[in-house]
């Protein structure tokens, strides 16, 4: 069975790893800094090579590795994949927790924001 880097990488992930290269840079952070906060995170298989290959749309990023790297980066999976991710595309977006609404715009936010009080 090929592993993830054999995989081709499409646009819209090229995107994510575009985003992953330049939060890491604004962190500061180098590709070997962030391979290891990997793999205190629990994924032993991560290198500087993986974040090479992640960011430079040579390899894939797994789900099961993306709440990891949201957290190495800073951020929750929501933001990770929101940021820059294949279904949004945009920046400060909003994503509720208990339904499907997703939005960047303050007022539709606001409005949203009373949708769910009262639920049990």
């Amino acid at each position: 069975m090929k592993g993830p880097e054999h995989y081709t990488v499409d646009a819209e992930h090229q995107r994510l790893a575009t985003f992953v290269h330049e939060r890491r840079s604004t962190l500061g952070m180098t590709q070997t800094g962030l391979a290891a906060q990997m793999k205190a995170r629990g994924h032993e298989s991560w290198r500087q090579s993986t974040v090479f290959k992640i960011e430079n749309g040579q390899r894939r990023l797994l789900l099961v590795e993306g709440d990891a790297l949201a957290r190495a980066l800073g951020l929750n999976l929501a933001e990770l994949l929101t940021q820059q991710g294949p279904k949004w595309g945009v920046k400060n977006a909003y994503v509720c927790a208990t339904c499907t609404f997703a939005s960047r715009d303050l007022t539709e936010i606001a409005a949203h924001a009373g949708s769910h009080s009262g639920a049990a």
